[in-house]
């Protein structure tokens, strides 16, 4: 459960590289630039059509629904109060001023949904646009499709060994997002080195992005969406997370191709020297931030825990309690 949500976004790249495996063997490079790039947009309506049909018909789960409850009690508690005291009802803030306020309210989980997936970002980016800077070195063009098909593969192995690790350890998803993202910090660079050097080789360029690029990136992500979705409150969860975790993604993993290139130009090790500092401000974000964040959240569940076993410590005595008045 822990890792269902990052293998499904790795379940749809992987199609994708599968859909561009057969393009690369129905057309030739002339035939693809030329029109048959056209035809992945086409085809992805379908996916796209079932995907707004299920989002429109997913239930909400029982603690959104509890939580909905409960704002409609208090919106209800409060506008029979102002009858009673018989002043004018307060108008509701309207929904940029309440984006505001919930940004506002929450801006350290949002500084570390942003900061925290920067690195992940740049990655993610990083490898895909290695597949393409290696077959326009050298790497035979069918080969590409197959190296990026086969890193999905292994980013989504390694997101579900590494899920079951951290929750087999109880310790909470973050430990095992801090290691990934020292892996990914320590380990990008000599594989990045070696895809440079021989863009040319499918073994090499096979080996660095399935293997290695596909490991870390499982590393650094099979716990993370089920940490920084916990850094919100159940009504905003999803618009802040997925406001967040799309900045972050636009930002620095949006522009990793142009900077890669231009850094490139300066020295061999450029980007993923840029990687390396995205990881810097990473594991430095979570091992703060998100430490912080995991206590509250920990505080948090203590709270309700003890909340609960009180209601039911209490349920017994008012039953007693309405007998004897019967």
């Amino acid at each position: 459960a822990t890792s269902i949500f990052a293998v499904s976004c790795c379940m749809g790249s992987l199609i994708a590289s599968g859909v561009g495996l057969l393009l690369s063997f129905a057309f030739d490079a002339e035939q693809a630039m030329l029109w048959g790039w056209r035809l992945p947009f086409l085809w992805c309506l379908a996916p796209g059509l079932i995907s707004l049909w299920g989002r429109r018909h997913l239930p909400e789960s029982p603690e959104f629904l509890e939580w909905k409850e409960k704002q409609e009690q208090r919106a209800q508690q409060e506008s029979a109060q102002q009858e009673r005291i018989g002043s004018a009802p307060v108008a509701s803030k309207g929904g940029l001023a309440q984006a505001m306020a919930a940004c506002k309210a929450h801006a350290a989980g949002i500084v570390l949904v942003l900061f925290g997936t920067m690195q992940h970002a740049i990655a993610l980016y990083q490898a895909v646009w290695c597949i393409s800077y290696a077959e326009a070195h050298g790497l035979p063009r069918r080969v590409a499709p197959v190296i990026s098909s086969l890193m999905w593969v292994v980013h989504m192995a390694t997101i579900v060994l590494t899920a079951a690790v951290s929750d087999a350890h109880g310790k909470g998803p973050l430990p095992a997002l801090i290691f990934g993202a020292v892996c990914c910090m320590v380990g990008w660079l000599p594989l990045f080195y070696l895809v440079t050097a021989n863009p040319g080789s499918p073994v090499v360029v096979g080996a660095c992005v399935s293997l290695g690029f596909g490991v870390l990136l499982g590393l650094e992500s099979a716990t993370s969406h089920v940490f920084y979705t916990g850094c919100f409150p159940t009504g905003a969860r999803g618009r802040l997370f997925g406001t967040a975790f799309n900045l972050s993604a636009t930002a620095f993993g949006g522009f990793a191709g142009a900077i890669s290139e231009a850094l490139l130009s300066l020295t061999p090790t450029g980007p993923a020297v840029y990687t390396a500092i995205g990881g810097v401000v990473s594991v430095t974000v979570l091992s703060t931030l998100g430490r912080a964040q995991a206590r509250a959240s920990q505080e948090a569940r203590h709270l309700a825990t003890a909340e609960l076993e009180e209601a039911a410590s209490a349920a017994p005595h008012i039953d007693v309690l309405a007998e004897a008045e019967v």
